[in-house]
């Protein structure tokens, strides 16, 4: 993540000083999502990181962070080892659920084909909605579409979503996955109301912008991005180093990105959050946060506006993963 937490009590400072803990009087900012008429927290919490805490206080001690910093959406898959992200929210989120925007998502299970027929898609729901101890979703997403057989996906799975959505079992639906060009075909045949997709809007890709948002601005569709920090590459020097010794070429471009920022003394995670905040369309950016103390972290550092140095290092690196 960007950089350790200061261990308790002292309070959490980012590079320029400013208090991140609590009662700081710090927010996230709101965006629209999409042409819905409503607005989502510009930052969303990615749940993945989170779901190996087993301790009840360590969920409560983030979600209560995210609701102090203006955090609204919460996203979560049932597969995040194995239903307990959901479980775990579902503990936690009751007595402020209409504070909250969320969001989770049908998807593969336990290694096994991905079951899109109307029936396992209606059984999915319905066990997040007991989990999550919620009469509604917000955002239910078919996940992965690459994995489902994409006639299906269009004449049988996103029409049970839209069934869903008018019995108020959910309020908006949509389709995330890695394929953006089915992605594109989804909102283009498909009245979504929302489409995600991972690690294709940051500073080692930016697909998205040319793929799928012109479309999705066109027909007032929102877009949530994820993984700002490229699945870790932009992170962690352990995956970096993984690359380059599998001969990958982003594994150069990142291992040159990381000495640029710290040639511009400050480091690659907060360039790669500040870059994420800047496209207009993107309704909200999912960051993957283990505590409260990581999610503070990182939503100072999206919120932050880079400096002139930065700016340019920041286009320093991605002409230099466009390169790669």
């Amino acid at each position: 993540m960007p950089r350790a937490p200061e261990p308790e009590p002292s309070p959490l400072t980012d590079p320029r000083g400013s208090d991140i803990g609590p009662g700081s009087g710090f927010q996230v900012h709101q965006r629209p999502l999409g042409a819905l008429g409503e607005n989502v927290s510009a930052f969303g919490l990615g749940c993945g990181p989170l779901a190996r805490a087993r301790d009840h206080g360590d969920w409560e001690g983030t979600i209560r962070a995210a609701r102090t910093a203006g955090i609204t959406l919460i996203d979560a898959a049932p597969r995040q080892l194995r239903q307990h992200s959901e479980t775990m929210l579902g503990r936690v989120i009751p007595e402020f659920r209409d504070e909250l925007f969320v969001s989770t998502r049908c998807t593969p299970l336990d290694g096994k084909p991905f079951d899109t027929s109307e029936k396992a898609v209606r059984a999915q729901l319905e066990e997040s909605l007991q989990r999550l101890k919620t009469d509604r979703i917000d955002l239910y997403q078919v996940h992965d579409v690459e994995a489902a057989n994409p006639r299906q996906l269009l004449d049988v799975t996103l029409p049970a979503l839209v069934a869903a959505r008018e019995r108020g079992d959910v309020r908006y639906i949509g389709a995330s996955g890695d394929s953006l060009e089915l992605l594109r075909e989804i909102l283009i045949t498909f009245p979504v109301d929302a489409i995600l997709s991972y690690a294709r809007l940051d500073l080692a890709n930016s697909d998205l912008t040319k793929e799928v948002i012109p479309e999705a601005e066109e027909r007032g569709v929102a877009v949530i991005n994820a993984s700002p920090l490229h699945m870790g590459l932009l992170a962690d020097p352990r995956r970096v180093h993984d690359a380059v010794a599998a001969d990958h070429p982003e594994g150069r471009a990142a291992e040159r990105a990381f000495e640029l920022a710290a040639q511009a003394g400050t480091d690659l995670p907060q360039l790669a959050l500040e870059f994420a905040a800047q496209h207009p369309w993107v309704s909200s950016t999912l960051v993957g946060c283990a505590n409260a103390d990581e999610l503070r972290v990182n939503a100072r550092a999206f919120e932050s506006e880079p400096t002139e140095l930065e700016a340019q290092v920041i286009e320093e690196i991605r002409a230099t993963f466009d390169e790669a």
